[in-house]
């Protein structure tokens, strides 16, 4: 089948990684994002979030030195995202034609744990669900969940440098029940370099003790504010440019990561695989306020560089790759200003 060819490769496993590595990375991020709100002090009466903030607004920790119209990345979202049909064919050599269209929910809060007066502490939960409607496989619809715990923090160490670092381990379930969960951690070590009032560098190592191999990753990227309508964002592993023609509407032109990983187990050697569908998802989002915080996204575009691998506990390992489908999303998200 045009389009479709199998190789031995562990790409697959690991661009679905990468949106773990992602998520990550939006905990160090995300959280600089949390930058202190021009607001009154909040009374004695005032509730947990309103508290949050004003330790925020008092700490002595550079958020940002350049005001721009584009909220960098939410604190907190839920997202839904739907592609088109793929077809393959059956890996266990048959012959067979399988189709499948995937459909993905996920969500994640970064929570403060403790709020110092140069560095603070956060937590990320994470819970994500990959629906697959077959044809072909006796088998109308299945569904695996991920779960996701990163924990972490920053610290100013000097004026305009600061370093973070987080570790976070991540559970898939087995697809139709048969197999046991599957699990990986991640750990990083990030910095992060104020350099004027347009730009930020990040640079660290990112390590990843996948399914039953582990390796490191060297980190190296960079936000840029140019001026108040546009943001150029070179952050692994979801770059981006955007314009905000006003401070209740941007566009976003970017690419990111996706994918899910389950595992099986083979009945007739009582051996677990691991599976992973990765990709690369490239789009154009527009974003609304709806609020103070409160943003909506709409996009779309092509999922493209898609594959499906599998592993054994013997790290013999294989994949299929996959025609290139569009995709359509939504997303609420929270963006303190």
């Amino acid at each position: 089948m045009a389009g479709v060819r199998e190789r031995v490769r562990r790409s697959g496993g690991r661009r679905n990684r990468l949106s773990a590595l992602g998520m990550g990375l939006a905990l160090l991020v995300g959280s600089a994002s949390l930058g202190p709100a021009q607001t009154a002090s909040p009374p004695d009466e005032a509730g947990w979030l309103d508290r949050t903030m004003l330790k925020l607004e008092t700490m002595d920790f550079e958020f940002s030195r350049s005001r721009s119209d584009i909220p960098f990345m939410p604190v907190a979202a839920l997202s839904l995202r739907s592609y088109g049909d793929t077809d393959f064919v059956n890996p266990a050599g048959d012959g067979e034609s399988l189709s499948f269209r995937i459909r993905t929910a996920g969500a994640y809060a970064i929570l403060p744990v403790h709020i110092g007066r140069k560095g603070f502490t956060v937590a990320v939960p994470y819970a994500g669900t990959s629906i697959f409607d077959i044809d072909g496989a006796g088998i109308e619809e299945d569904r695996i969940s991920v779960l996701r715990l990163a924990v972490g923090g920053a610290f100013q160490t000097s004026k305009g440098t600061q370093w973070a670092g987080f570790v976070m381990p991540s559970a898939y379930e087995p697809l139709s029940d048969e197999g046991d969960w599957a699990y990986s951690t991640m750990g990083a070590v990030i910095g992060r370099q104020l350099m004027g009032k347009q730009t930020v560098w990040y640079y660290g190592l990112f390590y990843d003790q996948g399914f039953g191999d582990g390796y490191f990753l060297p980190y190296l990227g960079l936000t840029y504010i140019s001026n108040p309508s546009w943001s150029f964002a070179l952050l692994a592993p979801w770059p981006a440019v955007s314009y905000a023609p006003s401070d209740r509407f941007f566009l976003r032109l970017g690419a990111n990561p996706s994918g899910a990983s389950w595992s099986v187990r083979e009945r007739s050697e009582d051996r677990q695989v691991i599976s992973s569908l990765g990709g690369w998802d490239v789009g154009l989002w527009g974003n609304w306020r709806l609020g103070t915080s409160l943003w909506l996204a709409v996009g779309g575009g092509y999922s493209g560089l898609r594959s499906l691998s599998f592993q054994d506990d013997g790290d013999s390992d294989f994949g299929i790759d996959l025609d290139d489908q569009p995709f359509v999303s939504v997303s609420l998200s929270i963006r303190p200003q």
